[in-house]
């Protein structure tokens, strides 16, 4: 609870932000409490005072893990990342799953990527000490598999929100780092915004999959002026969705 609430960055109607993307939603919960579903648990030790729990319903084609440290419940990226390669920069709290694919400039880089950022939008003095001082967890990952065990997504790189950390397979994921440097500009919100402005920020300041902002941003001025695509049918999350993110 300290970890996910370290930079107050709080959700509108989620009580428990820990819990993001690890809960069951109530309905669910409830059918459950009320003995109205089948399910099956399992629970082993997995040494050093970790334990894992397998949770299965069947009918709902259900299942999910939870993580414990000495019988307290913990985040799957502090399980999975015990033995990992850790270090801090002025903003950034590493994980590396393998040194050979980091480049100590990157932190460096990424450091100077915070401070311009914090500068821009505005950040008071108070908000970039506190930031120093609980870090952004940066989660380094081998591959899109080793996300996909962590996080459980297929994804080459995404902002956890319930403990604020980015977890990628680049070394120098600035696009992620936008989202939650937002979230942390303007500390309470919904937990679901427009994509067309999440994402249109986010590309704007961070580029996106590896790709650099500044291109983007001409590949985005010829699409509006060569009227390929009216910015207008992409406000619904509906119809953003339903066009190619390389457009959007």
């Amino acid at each position: 609870m300290e970890k996910s609430g370290r930079l107050k960055i709080r959700y509108d109607s989620v009580k428990h932000k820990f819990l993001l993307t690890y809960d069951f939603d109530e309905i669910l919960k409830s059918e459950i409490l009320k003995n109205k579903l089948a399910y099956d648990i399992s629970f082993k030790e997995t040494g050093e005072g970790f334990s894992e729990l397998d949770f299965t319903c069947e009918s709902k084609q259900l299942t999910k893990k939870f993580f414990f440290k000495n019988q307290k419940l913990i985040f799957p990226t502090t399980y999975f990342t015990e033995n990992w390669n850790s270090f801090k920069s002025e903003y950034f709290s590493f994980y590396i799953s393998d040194k050979n694919l980091f480049n100590d400039k990157c932190a460096e880089y990424l450091d100077k990527y915070v401070n311009d950022l914090l500068i821009l939008m505005n950040f008071s003095k108070e908000e970039t000490e506190l930031l120093k001082k609980e870090k952004i967890i940066y989660l380094l990952c081998e591959n899109e598999d080793e996300i996909k065990k962590i996080s459980g997504f297929n994804t080459k790189g995404m902002y956890l929100l319930n403990e604020d950390a980015v977890i990628t397979t680049y070394s120098f994921h600035t696009h992620e780092i936008v989202h939650l440097l937002m979230n942390y500009k303007l500390k309470n919100l919904p937990l679901f915004t427009l994509p067309f402005f999440r994402e249109g920020i986010a590309v704007a300041l961070g580029g996106r999959g590896g790709l650099n902002a500044n291109i983007l941003m001409n590949a985005g001025y010829f699409i509006l002026q060569s009227n390929f695509i009216d910015p207008r049918t992409l406000l619904s999350k509906t119809d953003f969705y339903s066009e190619d993110p390389s457009i959007t």
